[in-house]
């Protein structure tokens, strides 16, 4: 019988591990998984000399565990795990939620470093207690306020257990404006790929339904969910994680399909 793949979960910015727990506690018994904290993230961060996205993306690729893997990410952890499925052939899937493939124009690609230095900056001169102000009044964010507030004060809580001098390098070396264009990398790329975006988030519905196009991979929207379908909707995303552990019977995807 062929070894069961291990999923692994990559948090996204200002993250931590534990953002995985409700999706870990709701996939079937038997479930093998793993978490990693990203680079520049945590109490005791690692990675401090990584000075360029793709050196990031191998040094991720170092600490995966061997075996057959799926991988899952969200936002930042989305992005990295589809430059994993551009960079190694032995994934079997990558998941990705509310992840872009990078971007494409010259001067909207300038206007994003502008403002994660501005983030960083921030980080810097102000302490995490600002950033984490500025970052949750995103828009991007907007449907999370509706959290139980025990939910989203452990969010708040982790995001700012993080150093703010270090955590500014993330914003400089993983942010969208340092990161590759990579759907010209995940044309050849084996691992199946799906992508993942709640109903709400309007930016990354758009930008998966072009990427599906493109790439002729999957898309799923979550109903009701926006941008973190981990943190709002953790029962649907292991629903739909399961069936590439082999623990659940496989449903076809179709293009644009909605999950509830």
């Amino acid at each position: 019988m062929p070894e069961p793949p291990t999923l692994v979960l990559l948090h996204g910015m200002l993250g931590s591990p534990a953002m995985w727990e409700p999706t870990i506690g709701a996939l079937p018994r038997g479930a093998r998984t793993t978490t990693l904290t990203l680079p520049f993230h945590g109490l005791m961060p690692w990675g401090e000399s990584l000075s360029g996205f793709d050196e990031a993306v191998a040094a991720i690729a170092e600490r995966l565990p061997r075996g057959p893997l799926v991988v899952a990410g969200y936002s930042l952890g989305g992005r990295l795990a589809l430059a994993l499925a551009a960079a190694r052939s032995d994934l079997r899937a990558v998941i990705a939620i509310g992840a872009g493939l990078g971007i494409e124009d010259t001067s909207a690609r300038a206007e994003r470093q502008r403002w994660e230095g501005s983030m960083a900056a921030l980080a810097r001169a102000r302490g995490m207690e600002a950033l984490v102000e500025a970052w949750e009044a995103l828009p991007l964010f907007a449907s999370q306020r509706a959290l139980p507030a025990p939910v989203f004060a452990l969010q708040r809580a982790t995001r700012l257990a993080h150093r703010p001098e270090v955590v500014a390098r993330a914003f400089e070396v993983l942010g969208s404006g340092a990161m590759p264009l990579l759907e010209p990398r995940l044309r050849d790329s084996r691992a199946e790929l799906v992508l993942v975006a709640g109903s709400l988030d309007e930016r990354y519905r758009a930008a998966n339904e072009h990427a599906a196009a493109s790439l002729g991979c999957h898309r799923v929207v979550v109903s009701g969910a926006g941008h973190n379908v981990a943190l709002e909707a953790p029962a649907t995303l292991a629903r739909l994680v399961a069936p590439h552990l082999d623990l659940a019977p496989r449903a076809g995807f179709s293009s644009g399909e909605q999950a509830s």
